[in-house]
């Protein structure tokens, strides 16, 4: 019997192998989903697949920089080759900057836009023929697939000091919202999370100006995705705030 057709459902996440995709990709794991992660560090994918593969699940692996927004392509149809079908998407490949608009040149704004924005719209772009669910006798989308996009509260309040990054996960929250206007009839669901500042590798080098035990774990926006995954097909959430304990509304 081949790969695919012993799939269930499959799932393709970016940004993978550390941080908020590593504790996605395990919710997805344990909900029965097999698994392509792409990342950029071929060790640190490779440790996270092992992991996850503990639980029974087939994980594949692509090592590639989403910065380059034509791996996005590759990515989706090196998940298909795999699994022949895909239910869900995660686009979590990203990075930071701390830099105000004085401080923030072309080349690393290109960067950013590459990283979060174009390679999220090549991956929605090249899934959504594989997303799409045809609708029943009734006329009406029963199963429903998923694209979700980790965004951040800086893209809905801009966050000084983050221009880039903020008007980055901006355009994320935007295009989650087109997806859903155009997408919904035809059984895609997409959502933006949108986080305060979680304690992952990204954020390691704030420098202390926000201690890692109060920011959220990887672990509570991964918790999300159980939450989507639990919804009817008559439900779309498109935004879903996580903030940190003690912080005011959209304060990251």
């Amino acid at each position: 019997m081949s790969a695919a057709s012993e799939v269930f459902r499959a799932a393709l996440v970016t940004g993978g192998s550390s941080g908020i995709g590593r504790a996605v990709a395990g919710v997805l794991a344990g909900s029965g989903f097999d698994l392509t992660l792409v990342g950029r560090d071929p060790d640190r994918l490779g440790e996270a697949a092992s992991a996850l593969a503990a639980t029974g699940r087939q994980v594949h692996t692509l090592v590639a920089d989403l910065g380059q927004p034509d791996r996005a392509e590759e990515a989706v149809d090196a998940h298909v080759t795999r699994f022949g079908r895909l239910d869900c998407v995660v686009s979590n490949a990203g990075g930071g900057r701390r830099a105000e608009v004085a401080d923030t040149d072309r080349r690393a704004l290109r960067r950013l836009l590459a990283v979060h924005v174009e390679s999220a719209f090549a991956l929605a772009r090249s899934a959504l023929p594989l997303l799409r669910r045809p609708p029943g006798p009734d006329g009406r989308v029963g199963e429903t697939t998923w694209f979700v996009a980790t965004a951040s509260v800086s893209g809905l309040a801009p966050t000084p000091g983050f221009a880039a990054y903020s008007a980055a996960k901006s355009a994320l929250v935007s295009l989650v919202g087109s997806m859903n206007a155009e997408e919904s009839i035809h059984g895609v669901r997409a959502c933006a999370l949108c986080p305060g500042f979680v304690d992952t590798p990204m954020t390691a080098p704030l420098g202390g100006a926000i201690d890692a035990p109060g920011m959220i774990r990887p672990e509570d926006v991964a918790a999300s995705m159980s939450f989507l995954l639990s919804l009817s097909s008559n439900a779309i959430v498109g935004e879903l705030v996580i903030q940190r304990a003690g912080t005011r509304p959209f304060e990251p």
